[in-house]
Order: structure tokens, then sequence, then C-alpha cells
């Protein structure tokens, strides 16, 4: 019955997401915690992403070289210190912050380059914090 409730969740979190532009997750993980430790969640949660960045490739979407680019950024969580990532996302976020409050009607120009740019770094930031994370909640829960 679980997997029932799971893949209705991902379904209707992957219609709300591409409706709204909320990502699953944010979707999912409240609700798979009902199931399944945080741990486990964040796992079938990658999955998930997994899928749905092969199932782009043949698209074009974000970028071809954003699932490359991910694995590259989950393959440094563990050659940088938490401490340093910590900063590096903390100092991200409030440059971002400010550039958006500063510049509100920014717009990139929708291109091929672009969407290779932007996909590889959207790719490259959510394979290294959200690995970082994930990595950070295993640890902690064990």
């Amino acid at each position: 019955m679980e997997i029932l409730y799971l893949s209705i969740v991902v379904l209707l979190g992957s219609i709300v997401g591409t409706s709204t532009g909320f990502g699953l997750s944010t979707v999912m993980i409240p609700v798979v915690l009902l199931f399944y430790p945080l741990s486990q969640t964040l796992l079938f949660v990658g999955i998930i992403h997994c899928i749905g960045n092969i199932w782009k490739l043949p698209a074009g979407v974000d970028g071809d070289q954003a699932p490359a680019a991910g694995f590259l950024g989950a393959m440094l969580v563990f050659q940088i210190s938490t401490e340093i990532l910590s900063r590096i996302l903390a100092g991200f976020i409030i440059f971002y912050v400010f550039y958006v409050f500063l510049r509100p009607d920014f717009k990139v120009k929708a291109n091929k380059f672009t969407a290779a740019i932007g996909g590889s770094f959207s790719g490259f930031m959510a394979g290294i914090f959200g690995s970082y994370w994930s990595y950070r909640t295993w640890i902690s829960t064990r």
C-alpha cells in the first residue's frame, strides 16, 4: 500500500512542480517522511531526481550537461570540508538574495548557450549541495 501512496505522491508532485515551478522535493519529502526515516527519504528523492534528469536528456532540457555536472558536484562533497561547503552555500544564498532584490528585472536571454551554462550550473549546485546535505543528514542519523 505504501508504494501506491508514494506513486501517487510522485505523480501529483510532478504535476504540481511542473505547473507551479516548485520542485518535486517540496511536495515529496514531507509526505515520504510519514512512512520512512529521513535518510531513506532523501535516498528516494535522489533516485526520483536522477530518473528525472535521465528522462530530460533526449529533450535537451536544462542542457545535456546537467547530470554530468551534478555527478561532478556530488563527487566534490568528499573532497571539500563541510565548513567550506557551508560557507560557500551561505555566501551564494546571501549574494542571490541581494542580487534579486537590487535587480528584480534581470533576465537571461533564452538560447542554447544559456541553457547549457544554466543546466551545468544547476546540475553542479544540485549535485554538490544536495549531496552535501544528504550526506550530513545520513551521518547525523548514524
